[in-house]
């Protein structure tokens, strides 16, 4: 997400999220109305290649990427995505867009460029009221239109699966400082522990012959030691399973950490 790799600073806060006081289920799962029937004519998947931020939070300086974070992160989300859908039945194809396979292609990158601000467009659409009913939730509709054919295309696939995450860690600094307020807190009697990082992940999957969305999910991780990538994904692709999503997981039945941005 654009607002994402943005980032300046991330505020790190634990909260549970709940389902709200009238008790009506809430997900923060997008689905488009017709996924069921649709998804049984899906066979082929490709996954674009992860967008992954990573940066480092200074008391002084302005916050640093950490760009060798960077790549592992990405290798790691995708080939755990592949097996999973893998292990759902699709078979899985290559998107074709490495950086080594995109060359000098002007144009591609560019196509490339303007599919993600696209994707960034559905993402605000769709989640700016945060977590939603399900009947509400389950009921969604946008669409990036024929701009997705190229890359459908150049991969074979039917479905195309985007994943955009952002992380944000403390330096050392910041934690030494950290350590120094939960001491003082300790002392009054106050048991406080501050998170050391945080991260954000929401996953798309998009109709390669029409654009539309047709599942998302978002989630969020903070962490009091290293970050756990698969901790990450497990917040956001745990209850991957196409053929089950009239049964979500209710919100209130797995308490999560959520990020808070502030750009």
């Amino acid at each position: 997400m654009k607002q994402w790799r943005g980032i300046l600073g991330l505020c790190l806060t634990v909260a549970t999220l709940a389902a709200g006081c009238s008790g009506v289920q809430r997900t923060m799962v997008r689905r488009h109305p017709e996924l069921s029937q649709r998804i049984d004519n899906v066979r082929t998947v490709a996954v674009l290649p992860p967008l992954v931020r990573v940066q480092e939070l200074r008391l002084t300086e302005a916050a640093e990427r950490q760009r060798h974070l960077e790549s592992q992160m990405r290798t790691e989300i995708q080939e755990r995505l592949e097996r999973l859908l893998q292990g759902r039945g699709f078979t899985v194809v290559p998107a074709h867009l490495e950086e080594s396979e995109l060359g000098q292609d002007g144009v591609l990158r560019f196509a490339l460029t303007e599919l993600d601000n696209s994707c960034e467009m559905i993402s605000r659409e769709v989640y700016w009221k945060g977590s939603l009913p399900v009947a509400e939730a389950f009921q969604v509709r946008s669409t990036l239109g024929p701009m997705i054919n190229v890359f459908a295309d150049r991969a074979g696939a039917d479905v195309l699966v985007r994943v955009d995450t952002a992380i944000a860690i403390k330096s050392a600094g910041m934690r030494r400082k950290d350590l120094f307020f939960d001491i003082l807190a300790a002392l009054a009697g106050t048991v406080r522990r501050t998170p050391v990082a945080g991260g954000v992940m929401e996953v798309q999957l998009l109709d390669g012959t029409t654009g539309e969305l047709l599942w998302a999910n978002r989630g969020g991780a903070v962490y009091f030691d290293k970050v756990d990538i698969e901790f990450l994904n497990e917040q956001v692709l745990g209850d991957f399973d196409l053929y089950r999503l009239n049964e979500p997981k209710p919100e209130q039945d797995a308490p999560a950490a959520a990020v808070e941005a502030t750009l």
